[in-house]
């Protein structure tokens, strides 16, 4: 739903929910999966907030990157190349050992921020630990 309609995402609120058909319907989806895995109806309300914060703040991302790229005709792996001077000026004087030997393990070819692989890596972890009731 996010990708076909990208503005979506920014217009929903955790906090302060749209109160639609729509909206009751899916978490009704997703409250009735989380209780019949056996979790307490306070865990798997608090699993339904976690997992659309998860959904929503991905698909914000994809909205923001189309638009910046519409904006600027700048792709996200063409900025990441203009602003490593400013990164490399950034590390040259700090102690980051950790930061230092990921951006390593990189090279040559760079890291891929594949958004939609990132999301999926992450839903496995979040689903995975939902498996177990509490």
């Amino acid at each position: 739903i996010f990708r076909r309609h990208p503005w979506l995402a920014p217009a929903y609120s955790l906090t302060r929910p749209l109160i639609v058909p729509s909206g009751l319907g899916y978490s009704e989806r997703v409250l009735a999966t989380l209780l019949d895995r056996g979790l307490k109806p306070a865990t798997a309300f608090s699993m339904h907030l976690i997992l659309f914060n998860f959904v929503r703040g991905f698909a914000t991302s994809l909205e923001m990157e189309a638009t910046a790229e519409a904006d600027t005709g700048v792709t996200a792996d063409e900025w990441m190349d203009v602003q490593k001077p400013a990164l490399d000026a950034l590390l040259a004087d700090r102690d980051v050992p950790a930061f230092r030997a990921v951006l390593d393990s990189f090279e040559p070819e760079g890291y891929d921020m594949d958004l939609d692989q990132l999301f999926e890596t992450g839903l496995s972890y979040l689903l995975a630990g939902f498996g177990r009731p509490k």
